[in-house]
């Protein structure tokens, strides 16, 4: 959670039904476990969106392949990038199939002829604060 919140996301992370907010935990633990207790249909709602993208991360993993073959940075973001893209088509495809979905690709084409720039974050230029741990005694 400190880590999430370390980049400035909002960690939706599943609490356990015996969850027991200790002083020693983090502050971001706390904050979440109380927003989860005052608004658990409104967390759930987030941590279902979260379960979403995870869904979508293990079935590139499991079609695509779970490693990268490059081995620079750039390389490697690339590679991960048309991965994205190969998930994309292969959705799409799986819904003209099984839905019957029309898509006019002409009509895709002239609204998207400007090409759109699209920002990835370059590496990071410094390290993320390390984990912190409480101990549990």
């Amino acid at each position: 959670m400190q880590l999430i919140d370390a980049i400035g996301a909002e960690p939706f992370i599943a609490f356990k039904n015996n969850t027991n907010p200790h002083r020693t935990s983090p502050e971001i633990w706390k904050k979440m476990f109380n927003y989860f207790q005052k608004h658990k249909e409104l967390f759930l709602q987030n941590y279902h969106r979260r379960s979403n993208v995870e869904s979508v991360f293990a079935s590139i993993k499991m079609r695509l392949g779970e490693f990268l073959k490059s081995k620079k940075y750039e390389a490697q973001r690339n590679e991960l990038l048309m991965k994205f893209i190969v998930h994309n088509i292969t959705c799409l495809i799986q819904e003209i199939f099984e839905r019957q979905v029309e898509v006019d690709f002409k009509e895709c084409i002239r609204i998207y002829k400007e090409p759109q720039e699209i920002k990835i974050p370059e590496k990071p230029e410094k390290p993320i604060a390390p984990l912190i741990i409480p101990d549990r005694d």
